[in-house]
């Protein structure tokens, strides 16, 4: 990195905890929440499912501050990220099965389980990685229980990487700015796909799809081997 003071643009806000870890004087961090979560009121289901999937942590919440101790009944609980599966667990949700990514846990559906009845929390935007091959032998309810709604705006300061962490977020990044010449860290192979269909960036992936290994890399690249 030599001498010069590396700017690096996050598109969504960071703890105190996250921001630590990228903590030095020769890097400059900027942040702007270009995606807002907005819990919305939902509709329980008639059907009572014997299997809960979560894939955010945001659909945890969102559902834990509507649901009520008739409709909880201590469910199964399949989750997909180390956030869901932590913020379950810190509920006292006993997390049965949990996958990186939504496509893992679609084949493992499709693969072993077809008579269990599904019910899948999320919010408004969704890849659509879950349902693939889907069909009328699974069980299956979607709850959208919160909002992803785009907030974008200009950013006119200089930065010389992006920091992605859903493919709604780069779309709303690149309503008003330009990935030309940036290095853009993202936090899943759905976000990276999202960058490539209109940027040929320098795009860097962690191992596991987290905000703190994508930090993690950020320091890698720009500390440790330079």
């Amino acid at each position: 990195m030599k001498d010069k003071e590396v700017k690096i643009l996050s598109t969504k806000l960071l703890t105190w905890e996250q921001k630590a870890m990228v903590l030095h004087p020769k890097i400059s961090l900027i942040e702007f929440p270009f995606i807002q979560i907005k819990p919305i009121h939902f509709e329980w289901p008639k059907t009572r499912a014997n299997v809960w999937i979560f894939t955010s942590a945001n659909a945890v919440e969102a559902v834990l501050n509507q649901v009520n101790d008739d409709q909880k009944e201590f469910p199964i609980v399949w989750c997909v990220g180390e956030k869901t599966k932590a913020k379950l667990e810190a509920l006292n949700f006993k997390v049965k099965v949990y996958f990186n990514y939504a496509k893992q846990l679609n084949d493992f559906i499709l693969k072993n389980f077809k008579n269990n009845i599904f019910i899948w929390f999320r919010g408004s935007v969704t890849t659509g990685h879950l349902t693939q091959n889907f069909n009328q032998n699974i069980h299956w309810s979607e709850v959208i229980v919160y909002e992803n709604e785009s907030n974008p705006t200009q950013i006119s300061v200089p930065y010389d990487a992006v920091l992605f962490f859903s493919p709604s977020a780069v779309e709303s990044f690149l309503q008003n700015n330009s990935l030309k010449g940036k290095v853009c860290f993202c936090i899943g192979e759905t976000t990276q796909a999202k960058v490539s269909e209109t940027a040929s960036n320098n795009v860097i992936l962690p191992k596991n799809p987290t905000i703190e290994n994508v930090l993690l890399e950020v320091k890698k690249y720009y500390l440790l081997n330079n």
